[in-house]
């Protein structure tokens, strides 16, 4: 990622091994929900802006799905990953999807990113997202953490309607529309429990301007 264009502040830098920050809690890498179905992150911004880019890094565990159990707001859970936010009611800024692992197999359209030919993301959301399925995440001993494919890098993408994707691009900018300085809100969310689908941070970097 550049600060392109100039005028960029940053807002936030968590890498792997910083203390969790809000309700997230440690994960066996990283930062995560724990147990529950939304953990948050509050950062508050040292001036107004209108524009916030970066680059956010996970790994993902178990059978996430993606868009498949989304809703009418970005006030409820809306998404299995990860969302950026402002305001109350909460105005949706940008996501980072985890769709189902490669290792399930072929036949689950509807848990998948949509690039796979999984849902589409909700009007609310329009194109302001990333997605991304971790390789190995299960396997007959039962549902883990890929440690080895990190999710929202742009790498080891194996769908080939995905390669080259803007879903599958590395970092983000995304306009939050008139200056503000409302406080924002970084979300761990999950529709399932912690055995069935899960995903930590590992590392953000977010600007602002």
């Amino acid at each position: 990622m550049t600060t392109a264009d100039g005028g960029w502040s940053r807002l936030l830098r968590f890498v792997e091994g910083d203390p969790c920050p809000g309700t997230l809690v440690a994960a066996p890498r990283g930062c995560g929900r724990g147990v529950l179905s939304t953990a948050t992150m509050t950062i508050a911004p040292p001036h107004a802006f209108t524009e916030v880019r970066g680059e956010v890094r996970a790994l993902g565990s178990g059978g996430a799905d993606a868009w498949r159990d989304t809703a009418a707001s970005a006030d409820a859970r809306y998404v299995d990953g990860i969302a950026l936010t402002i305001g109350a009611p909460r105005r949706h800024v940008f996501a980072f999807v985890q769709g189902l692992g490669d290792a399930f197999g072929p036949g689950l359209l509807g848990s998948e990113c949509p690039c796979s030919g999984g849902p589409q993301a909700p009007s609310f959301v329009a194109s302001a997202y990333v997605c991304e399925e971790p390789r190995l995440s299960v396997d007959g001993t039962g549902r883990f953490y890929d440690n080895s494919d990190v999710l929202f890098d742009g790498l080891d993408v194996d769908e080939v309607s995905c390669q080259g994707s803007i879903e599958s691009a590395p970092d983000f900018q995304a306009s939050v529309g008139a200056a503000t300085i409302e406080d924002l809100q970084l979300h761990v969310m999950m529709s399932q429990g912690p055995g069935d689908e899960d995903l930590a941070i590992i590392s953000a970097d977010l600007w602002i301007r």
